[in-house]
């Protein structure tokens, strides 16, 4: 909860146009949301119903910023794109947990290396001439 004051904190400095003062306290925010997971973890408190809360608590602060951020611009083109952002923000949140509702996958369950493996059991008795060539992952060479 103490997260959720430091978000409001920022979003009321937003408001105000200070801007690195909510920056820093948005900063604070996260980092006592870090902490606030950990600590449950250690003391073996964690259950869905807290990850629920968390996640309300992360989306509420997210519009404690943009609300600031909202009033600071209200006389501005800004203001579209801070309105925008905060669309953007919610519906990422929403898209996520409207896949994992109907079960959709939007991430391959599969690491890059384990594709390798799947490639060599299928070359296996196949002639030399036959068997896929390996392609390096690109990602790796950049």
């Amino acid at each position: 909860m103490t997260g959720a004051a430091a978000a409001a904190g920022s979003g009321a400095a937003a408001a105000y146009g200070r801007f690195a003062l909510a920056g820093w306290l948005y900063f604070l925010c996260g980092i006592l949301d870090i902490l606030d997971g950990r600590v449950a973890r250690i003391r073996g408190q964690v259950s869905q119903a807290g990850a629920f809360l968390d996640s309300v608590i992360d989306r509420y602060a997210e519009l404690f910023v943009f609300g600031g951020m909202t009033v600071f611009y209200r006389d501005s083109w800004a203001l579209s794109a801070v309105l925008l952002a905060s669309l953007g923000s919610l519906m990422v949140s929403y898209t996520r947990a409207r896949g994992e509702a109907l079960v959709v996958r939007a991430v391959p369950s599969r690491r890059p290396d384990q594709h390798r493996d799947r490639d060599r059991k299928s070359d296996e008795g196949k002639q030399p001439n036959q068997r896929r060539r390996h392609r390096p992952d690109r990602r790796r060479l950049a």
